[in-house]
């Protein structure tokens, strides 16, 4: 008996993904919608057989704003990815209707990039178009040239490598007549390898990248005048300690005072100058940039601060 392959189908809101779980298992497990609500609103699986190929089909929430998911569905789509066996492929469900990669989307690529830090998850990837009824052979192979490329730059720039050649599958579910396209994606899904999954982690659901910025800002300046303690001389007229008569004090009998000079020192508070004292504080923030690649800054935080003193 063939093992079970775990695909895990990923895609825009209404692009098909039960609509494709349901033909992948033979099953009717997946509620099928093609307006903008989206019907899953949670991670879950179904096991059945397409033709004698068991698979195990993991259908996910679908995205339906510009730049991330829920948070809570995220969260729940890891931990729900953890507890499988294995995982074996992943499959981007795409509309033929409206065949370029959207914006969406290729957020979504890129988060599962981001879940799966694998150096081969870009070898286990496939697209599928559904609704491809009205789309001519001439445009199959076209479309397909252009979606692998576009596949294989989108998986490149988060830096994993992708398959030089990743497949692309045009179905149809309410016909008959991509019934050999079906068979090549069994095949496909019947030749995968197992995916290295013990490096799954959990990731942010809105910001593929979020950086730390610092600045340093002056938040004041002031001016003080610079009072020194500052030493000073005099001198002073003092007597002597001896009497000098002199010749006429000798001669008269009369005594004479004699002054000699004293040097003396004081000391005074100053003004010697002025002092400029400036406060800085030093501020963080995130730079956090979504899938889409739009940046949004957090507001500053102050995380330390100093002063200096400068002399004028």
């Amino acid at each position: 008996m063939n093992e079970v392959k775990v695909v895990i189908a990923l895609g825009s809101t209404g692009n098909g993904k039960s609509t494709i779980g349901n033909r992948l298992t033979g099953k009717n497990e997946f509620k099928e919608s093609e307006d903008a609500n989206s019907e899953t609103k949670q991670t879950r699986d179904c096991i059945g057989f397409f033709n004698d190929l068991p698979i195990q089909f993991v259908d996910t929430p679908g995205l339906n704003d510009s730049d991330g998911m829920d948070s809570e569905h995220v969260v729940q789509m890891v931990t729900f990815f953890k507890t499988l066996p294995a995982i074996n492929s992943t499959i981007i469900v795409c509309n033929a209707q409206n065949p370029r990669i959207s914006e969406i989307l290729k957020n979504m690529i890129k988060l599962f990039c981001q879940i799966f830090r694998s150096s081969d998850f870009g070898n286990h990837v496939a697209c599928v178009y559904t609704h491809s009824f009205k789309i001519t052979p001439a445009q199959i192979a076209e479309r397909k040239k252009e979606c692998s490329e576009s596949l294989q730059s989108i998986i490149s720039a988060t830096g994993i490598k992708a398959n030089n050649q990743i497949p692309v599958f045009f179905v149809d579910s309410k016909t008959n007549n991509t019934e050999n396209e079906f068979e090549s994606l069994k095949n496909w899904i019947k030749s995968q390898p197992t995916l290295n999954t013990s490096l799954l982690r959990q990731v942010d659901p809105v910001y593929e990248n979020i950086d730390t910025e610092q600045q340093e800002v002056l938040v004041s300046t002031t001016t003080e005048p610079i009072i020194e303690s500052v030493t000073k001389t005099y001198t002073v007229k003092v007597p002597k300690k001896k009497w000098d008569h002199g010749q006429v004090g000798r001669i008269l009998g009369i005594k004479k005072k004699v002054m000699r000079d004293e040097t003396r020192t004081t000391v005074e508070q100053v003004q010697t100058g002025e002092k400029v004292i400036q406060s800085f504080e030093k501020q963080e923030r995130n730079k956090k940039t979504t899938y889409g690649g739009r940046v949004v800054y957090d507001p500053w935080i102050t995380i330390s601060s100093r002063i200096t003193e400068t002399r004028k």
